[in-house]
């Protein structure tokens, strides 16, 4: 039988009859979780952070260079698209608008 229940800087304590505290979860990440969750869902970020830089130490300096390079381009390639794409759209729209108003003229 629980005698109180202390929030504490998001840990919820649990107050006993026999004046054990156990703790009962904490606040993290929008949800109740138990320390144990919390160990699990950071073993994960660690071992997919640690499997990263293990690639990334695989390449040398020129490498990393090459595949860098490579990325840049693709992002400006796809900037570039899309820019363009605005602008023959907005020229296309302005374009009709000034064929209508031509022929509203007539």
């Amino acid at each position: 039988m629980l005698i109180q229940q202390v929030l504490i800087e998001g840990l919820t304590i649990a107050i006993s009859p026999s004046s054990l505290i156990t703790c009962k979860g904490i606040f993290y990440s929008g949800a109740w979780m138990t320390h144990t969750d919390i160990l699990i869902e950071r073993t994960a970020a660690a071992t997919y952070t640690s499997s990263g830089v293990s690639v990334l130490g695989a390449f040398t300096a020129n490498e990393v260079a090459t595949i860098g390079g490579f990325v840049v381009g693709v992002v400006a390639l796809a900037v570039n698209w899309y820019y363009r794409h605005k602008t023959f759209t907005y020229e296309k729209k302005l374009a009709e608008a000034k064929l209508k108003k031509l022929e509203g003229q007539k």
